[in-house]
């Protein structure tokens, strides 16, 4: 039986393809997450 993990970790890891596309895998620390994050708000992808 599935505690529902693996599938919100999928939709995560489909969010970030989407925003950050060439990206591979997930961000591997909290620096190249914050990175990604500025990335994608100079790509006006957040409300700020």
């Amino acid at each position: 039986m599935s505690d529902g993990r693996s599938s919100s970790g999928n939709l995560a890891a489909r969010w970030l393809e989407r925003l950050f596309p060439g990206v591979v895998g997930e961000p591997k620390d909290r620096t190249e997450l914050i990175g990604l994050l500025k990335q994608a708000k100079e790509r006006a992808l957040f409300d700020t």
